[in-house]
């Protein structure tokens, strides 16, 4: 377990995949996917495509149904 947190916090690949999974909560989404990506340390320019990608994603599975 300890490893996994230490990837989650300690990549870049890890943090960009942490911004990906916060963003798919509909609570947060893109009003706290962005900072959250930028609080770990994900630059602006990872960061800003991760979070809208995956609410892109997340609202194309919803409304293909």
């Amino acid at each position: 377990m300890d490893f996994i947190t230490q990837w989650l916090n300690g990549s870049l690949s890890g943090e960009f995949c942490f911004t990906v999974l916060v963003s798919m909560l509909p609570v947060v989404e893109l009003r706290g996917g962005i900072p959250f990506g930028v609080a770990l340390g994900l630059p602006y320019y990872l960061a800003f495509p991760a979070a809208v990608d995956t609410a892109a994603f997340a609202f194309w599975v919803i409304s293909s149904k």
